[in-house]
């Protein structure tokens, strides 16, 4: 891959990943997996489905918090992702994905 720009271009993303594994869970079970985030000035979020839901908030003593809930009345393997972008304090981004993992049962 070949990146070209009149601007001097600093690759500076590190890429985490985390996975949120639900295990076998029976239909209408909790799903919501709450996560903050401290020393971050903006965060976007992207998901990869429409059973996925991803809510963010900001804390009033700064940072944000990220709820991911997956639909739980939908039966069936979890296998989706939710994809953040975080600049942190140090102006560094970085792209974190959570794997939703899981089987929903009757």
């Amino acid at each position: 891959m070949k990146i070209e720009s009149r601007f001097k271009l600093v690759q500076n993303v590190e890429n985490e990943n985390y996975d949120i594994n639900y295990g076998t869970i029976k239909k209408g079970s909790d799903t919501k997996a709450v996560i903050n985030f401290s020393d971050v000035n903006h965060l976007s979020v992207t998901k990869s489905c429409g059973c996925t839901m991803p809510t963010i908030a900001l804390l009033p003593e700064g940072g944000f918090t990220l709820t991911i809930e997956y639909d739980n009345q939908k039966i069936g393997v979890i296998s989706q992702v939710v994809l953040e972008r975080v600049v942190d304090n140090k102006n560094e981004q970085k792209l974190i994905t959570f794997h939703l993992k899981g089987t929903i049962v009757e």
